[in-house]
């Protein structure tokens, strides 16, 4: 007793240096804490900006120019071509024609249905890191503010896979097709029956997927 007495000076320096250091680091805790969030806010407004127009920009049937360059199309004339002679294959054509539907195949029909993929790869791919950047907000405090658009957004991206899945179907069936007839098979066969069934289900299909994902992107891009 008689030593703290003694030495009660540099006991009260002590605490007061103790709670001086903890008020320290409490305030700079706070103040980087504040600051994190301050800067993951504006990531996460960021990331709501470009994966809501990536949405848009897909659901217009337009192109981000990284697709664009990645997948290059055919030219204007072979596409012309090749899409006036793929319509006709219902009803047949000539050997020399349907050569021609087999040449510019490779080159223009899964064009858009790649480029499609690619653009819903990197939505998909944006959406997760936002994803990411809101649970880390949350872990600073309470933060609720893009909990619906994130729910809509993440059904949204789902959609878009299944309508990209089934426009490769599209394109492989409209291979197997040409496969077919290639090697002899009739248009009115039994076989060519069975795939233009398959095609007007997957066709059918897609436009329900379509006719979903359209509701559902209205209301990503009516909240924001």
């Amino acid at each position: 007793m008689k030593f703290i007495t003694e030495h009660k000076y540099l006991f009260i320096g002590i605490l007061l240096g103790a709670a001086i250091v903890f008020l320290l680091a409490k305030v700079t805790t706070e103040r980087k804490l504040s600051e994190l969030q301050v800067s993951l806010e504006a990531s996460i407004e960021n990331g709501v900006a470009s994966t809501t127009e990536l949405a848009r920009i897909i659901g217009e049937g337009k192109l981000t120019k990284i697709a664009e360059s990645i997948v290059v199309d055919c030219t204007q004339d072979e596409r012309i071509t090749f899409e006036a002679k793929l319509a006709g294959l219902d009803t047949g054509l000539p050997a020399y024609e349907l050569k021609l539907v087999d040449t510019l195949f490779s080159r223009c029909a899964p064009v858009q249905s790649i480029r499609r993929t690619l653009m819903v790869m990197d939505f998909v791919r944006q959406l997760e890191a936002l994803d990411i950047l809101v649970t880390q907000r949350k872990q600073i405090g309470d933060y609720t503010k893009y909990d619906e658009l994130l729910e809509d957004t993440q059904i949204l991206a789902k959609q878009e896979e299944k309508i990209t899945q089934l426009s490769l179907d599209l394109v492989y069936l409209q291979r197997e097709i040409i496969d077919m007839l290639m090697t002899g098979g009739l248009v009115s066969s039994e076989q060519a029956t069975i795939l233009k069934e398959r095609g007007y289900s997957l066709r059918t299909d897609l436009i329900k997927e379509a006719e979903a994902a359209a509701l559902v992107r209205a209301r990503v891009i009516a909240a924001t």
